[in-house]
């Protein structure tokens, strides 16, 4: 029989896993995670471990995958007749804004002005709860925040992105969360270098530094042959 405490050991394994970037380990374990959760009927751990898989199949490159798996975790929120608490709600509004972010991103690669329209109303809506959750709960504040400087890139908005990422390396360390920490400094360091970029630093970090910072962080952790986030091509 399957007590409440094994699927919240099931739950601390699969946010392990996403945070050392061992995404399709992550999924994996998130899937029996859902299986788990249904069969017992704890619909709120459902919906974290529905939200650790999504953002882990997105990670991991099945962004067909992600959406489907984000429009579960949003039937089964709508189902809920009270008010999910910011903990459970965390990581599928995190996974959700992803997607919503990387669907963004392949839009404007591809230059489809309807689907930017549409995939930037999304994310722009999904950052807002995204955000609004992580303020009220910490461990998510660093990644969300760090998020948020991905969209505001990828409209443009550099300036507004720098802002964002200088916030989610200041949370970042003051909250001690290294892998999220780590993951700012590597992304503000790649569009930094970008021929795109319209800035050299952020929070008076050049890229090189960012980078060096990203791998430094990744090296105490015993990271450093993980990727934690996947390229993306500028």
């Amino acid at each position: 029989a399957y007590s409440l405490s094994t699927i919240i050991a099931r739950e601390l394994k699969s946010e392990l896993l996403l945070k050392i970037g061992a995404v399709r380990k992550a999924a994996a374990e998130a899937e029996k995670g859902v299986f788990l959760s249904r069969k017992h009927n704890h619909e709120m751990h459902e919906l974290i471990f529905l939200g650790y898989k999504a953002e882990a199949q997105q990670l991991s490159g099945d962004a067909e995958g992600a959406r489907a798996t984000i429009a579960q975790a949003t039937e089964l929120h709508k189902s809920q007749s009270v008010m999910v608490l910011t903990i459970f709600m965390a990581p599928f509004v995190a996974a959700r804004f992803l997607v919503n972010i990387e669907q963004l991103r392949q839009a404007v690669d591809s230059n489809d002005l309807p689907k930017i329209t549409a995939f930037r109303k999304q994310a722009s809506a999904s950052g807002k709860a995204a955000l609004k959750n992580a303020r009220s709960y910490a461990p998510y504040r660093t990644k969300i925040l760090r998020l948020m400087g991905e969209y505001y890139w990828i409209i443009q908005k550099q300036g507004k992105a720098l802002r964002w990422w200088r916030e989610a390396i200041k949370e970042g360390r003051r909250l001690g969360a290294r892998p999220d920490l780590a993951r700012t400094y590597l992304t503000a360091g790649k569009h930094l270098l970008s021929s795109q970029s319209n800035y050299q630093a952020v929070d008076g970090i050049d890229a090189k530094a960012c980078l060096e910072k990203a791998g430094s962080l990744l090296e105490e952790m015993n990271l450093q042959n993980s990727p934690p986030l996947p390229d993306h091509p500028d």
